[in-house]
């Protein structure tokens, strides 16, 4: 109330108000202490008055409270300083017209700091007095202000902090709300509903591929290395595996680069790089925060969940661990035979962090994650638009990751990052193999098991600084990725191992990027990275043996030049490339057959403009993919990797937020993209060029409202989501329509004090299109296969902060 009222009302209530003492949770004697104390620091005005009073357009999303202030300091020319650092908790969004004392209010409730303001819209952040304080400090004790001079929104995935206003390339950026980021359910579908040109192949949890601005080479999960690098914090989780669907519980925010990025991450980041960006230890403060959920599903079972989020100071203001633990219970929705809700699934993860600040500018942090993810069976059926299929087996699915990673960083003149990390990862698949596995010397096959191990080790040292105007960074790096998999046929009488594979990849790198003003306002980046590839491959096809053994030398360059009009406006033109490895595949007799390296570049232009209110991004762009390599399925249900051709890519990506009075804002974006096979060597006769998966033309719309209501924070949400049509294969045998899918969420959340309660719709029409056009690779040929959109589901989360 002191901060809302000031001043006028302020001496009266501060003093009379038993509702205000309860509010602010303290005595009246502290109202007394910091109206005394705020009177000595200031000399009221009316100018102080009016510019503390005077309610703007304010637009915050749920971030750190530095990067919360930061916004706050610059959408309203408010100078706020803290002393000493501000912690990094997590605030709520704001948004609509307030003064810049109420928006310091809603950021500084229940975090044990308050503002002061010491001048004409000027505020200082500080720890709230306590009685103790008030009795031992001495009068006239000063501290040094720091300054709140960061970022609104600054990049990570460029491998320094960038500004987001400041880079020059296509950047997502998806904040976690606070209730958003304690709920287990949360994975990378969260960030693809969210992400313009993002795409989801939709095998299930644990078993989907990622893809972004049409760099889509197969549907089916074969061997070639992924498409998007997945990397969190500082080091790589996959290589060639499925996206592990990490679920967001305590992450900060999720970084989407789209376009290659070669230059900085080498192979395997062709369509872009996913960046997940944990909250670290905090020195300073403890924190407990727990969630408790459950739900209903149409159709369906009932969906459960829960989390718990630690952090405790080891030595304060120098060492913290914090750890996180969540579990999420997925109802199942398919019936089979006679058997309900088949396909329920199962999450369980674990995290640990330490932070360690010794001082001059150093950090040490060592952290370890580990997620279990089960499916008891899959998710397709034969008939559209329905939630049964009759009598098979179970096929379980099983995605289990270990990770493990240590960083050592100085931030000084010249920073230093020295970060290593070791992913194990399992992935497991179970077919019913009763239809289609005839002739594999296998008598009355029952069951195909998938099973495979990838392991990535992932090391990197590197340097960045400036020297006006020019800012530079370099590196060396080093991966290792070995994938060790087998597909056995089981039956009641025996069984066979049908394809195996045994391949170690390694990469080493030097990489570097440099920066500089050419004249004002116009901006030049170069970025170049020179690797040494080396790949062992062993495969073996229906008892066929062949090896394969490749080095090579490769340069990855990029190119940018963007043009800053204002701080809110930049327009860009940038060239990245990127590849991916060779080796050896199969063919329908299980012959080897050799497998070109594919290589992908992009040439897109695009500008980021904020107009007070309205913040707009615009990208466009044209790739050229060529010896792209795209899975088939062969006779037995094996996946086997081929050459099809060369690929040009076109598309634009158009986003747009609104933030109107009361609170509401209207967020919408569409992509459109033509993703062409236009040199066929398939030997396939192909009547429909197009690439898989990738949909046409795809769009969403949120609306928000975010409104307070006495002691509550209300927040209200509707999300649309609609994917154009899609297909599933370049063969004509397998070439079948998906997509043109209209999904509907909507939520609301209610915060009081530690407590919140999120209540979430999805799917609020009960659509059931077909969502993917896959499940089984051995029924495939056979009968058609959907995946219909998951039935309407009902959440409830209550969640706990401390």
């Amino acid at each position: 109330m002191f901060l809302r009222r000031w001043p006028s009302v302020a001496f009266r209530e501060l003093f009379q108000s038993k509702m205000a003492s309860r509010r602010s949770k303290t005595s009246p004697g502290l109202w007394q202490f910091a109206l005394s104390l705020a009177a000595t620091s200031i000399i009221w005005s009316p100018e102080l008055h009016a510019q503390s009073t005077k309610s703007v357009a304010i637009d915050i999303p749920a971030v750190s409270l530095p990067e919360a202030v930061a916004i706050l300091a610059r959408e309203t020319d408010a100078s706020i300083g803290s002393v000493g650092a501000l912690p990094k908790f997590e605030t709520p969004p704001i948004h609509g017209h307030m003064s810049v004392a109420e928006a310091l209010f809603r950021l500084l409730r229940h975090t044990g700091l308050h503002a002061v303001p010491v001048g004409t819209n000027a505020w200082r952040i500080e720890r709230a007095p306590s009685r103790a304080d008030r009795r031992t400090r001495p009068s006239g004790t000063t501290e040094s202000i720091k300054s709140v001079v960061s970022s609104p929104i600054i990049v990570t995935a460029t491998k320094r902090d960038l500004e987001l206003g400041s880079t020059p390339d296509a950047v997502a950026v998806i904040a976690l709300a606070p209730v958003d980021a304690v709920q287990p359910q949360n994975g990378t579908g969260y960030v693809a509903d969210r992400v313009d040109g993002a795409s989801l192949a939709g095998q299930g949890p644990g078993r989907n591929r990622l893809f972004l601005r049409g760099v889509a080479d197969s549907a089916f999960g074969g061997v070639s290395q992924s498409t998007v690098a997945i990397v969190f914090d500082e080091t790589r989780l996959t290589y060639e595996a499925p996206d592990p669907d990490i679920r967001l519980v305590d992450v900060s925010k999720v970084e989407v680069l789209k376009g290659p990025q070669g230059s900085l991450y080498g192979t395997g980041a062709m369509g872009g790089v996913y960046h997940i960006v944990s909250n670290r230890p905090e020195l300073g403060q403890s924190q407990f925060i727990a969630s408790l959920g459950g739900g209903l599903v149409a159709d369906g079972g009932a969906p459960s969940s829960g989390s718990a989020i630690v952090n405790l100071p080891v030595l304060p203001g120098t060492a913290a661990v914090r750890m996180v633990a969540y579990a999420d219970q997925s109802a199942g929705w398919i019936d089979t035979g006679n058997l309900q809700d088949t396909n329920r699934s199962s999450v369980v993860g674990l995290r640990a962090a330490l932070g360690i600040e010794p001082g001059n500018g150093w950090r040490v942090d060592a952290s370890g994650l580990a997620q279990w993810l089960n499916s008891r069976d899959s998710s397709y059926v034969y008939s559209p638009a329905s939630y049964s299929r009759p009598v098979q087996l179970p096929e379980p699915q099983d995605n289990d990751l270990i990770h493990g990673s240590l960083s050592l960083t100085y931030k000084g003149a010249i920073n230093l990052t020295l970060s290593t990390g070791y992913t194990h990862h399992a992935v497991d698949g179970t077919y019913d193999a009763t239809q289609g596995a005839t002739g594999l010397g296998v008598a009355d096959p029952q069951r195909l098991i998938d099973a495979a191990t990838y392991t990535v080790w992932d090391s990197e040292a590197r340097l960045t600084g400036s020297s006006a105007p020019i800012h530079w960074l370099i590196g060396l790096s080093h991966l290792q990725a070995r994938h060790r998999g087998a597909q056995q046929l089981q039956g009641f009488d025996g069984s066979a191992v049908i394809d195996a594979i045994n391949r170690t990849t390694l990469e080493t790198s030097l990489f570097g990027e440099v920066n500089g003003i050419l004249v004002p306002r116009v901006q030049l980046s170069l970025g170049l990275r020179a690797s040494r590839n080396s790949l062992k491959e062993e495969l073996t096809t229906f008892a066929q043996p062949a090896e394969y053994t490749h080095s090579r030398w490769a340069l990855t360059p990029s190119v940018a030049l963007a043009y800053k009009a204002g701080a809110d406006s930049i327009a860009y033109v940038r060239y990245g490339s990127s590849f991916r490895q060779g080796g050896i595949s199969s063919d329908a007799s299980g012959a080897s057959v050799p497998l070109d390296g594919d290589e992908l570049a992009t040439l897109e232009s695009g500008w980021r403009q904020r107009f007070g209110p309205v913040t707009t991004s615009l990208e466009l762009y044209h790739s050229w993919w060529s010896s792209i390599q795209s899975d088939r399925i062969l006779p037995g249900g094996i996946i086997a990797t081929i050459n099809a051709g060369t690929g040009a890519i076109s598309g634009a990506e158009l986003s747009t937020k609104l933030n109107l009075r009361h609170g509401w804002s209207v967020a919408a974006g569409t992509s459109l993209q033509s993703a062409l096979l236009v040199r066929n060597e398939t030997g396939l006769l192909l009547d429909d060029r197009r690439l898989p998966v990738v949909p046409n033309w795809a769009s969403r719309l949120e609306i928000a409202r975010q409104v307070t209501f006495g002691p509550w924070d209300l927040n209200a949400n509707f999300r649309l989501n609609y994917l154009g049509p899609a297909r599933l294969s370049f063969d004509p045998a397998l070439d079948r329509g998906m997509g043109n899918t209209l999904a509907a969420a909507a939520s609301i959340s209610a915060t009081r004090g530690a407590f919140a309660l999120s209540i979430k719709l999805d799917n609020v029409f009960g659509a059931r299109g077909d969502s993917f056009a896959y499940g089984n690779p051995l029924r495939i040929f056979a009968a058609r296969q959907y995946v219909p959109q998951a039935p309407t589901t009902f959440r409830l989360t209550l969640s706990y902060r401390h």
